[in-house]
């Protein structure tokens, strides 16, 4: 299994951005500094959307490549110390 990412289709691309353009349209009109507070919120929950997926992928990856170097008959370090 590959690690590289596939790239986004253009209808997965412009469904992403419809889909943010109205969260967007959904902001209340209010002062500055609510507004400024509603768009760090909305900030945070896409990052934290966007870091969750990154971070499942790169968990798949490396569990991949651990348990590929574990097969019998591949080369690896050991990582521990025999005492007896």
């Amino acid at each position: 299994m590959s690690n590289t990412p596939k790239p986004i289709s253009e209808e997965n691309e412009k469904a992403a951005m419809a889909y943010a353009l109205k969260t967007l349209e959904q902001m209340p009109k209010v002062n500055p500094e609510e507004l400024e507070a509603h768009l760090v919120a909305m900030l945070v929950l896409y990052w934290g959307a966007l870091w969750g997926t990154m971070g499942s992928e790169y968990a798949t990856g490396f569990i991949e490549s651990q348990l590929a170097s574990m097969a019998p008959g591949m080369a690896h370090d050991r990582f521990t110390k025999q005492t007896h």
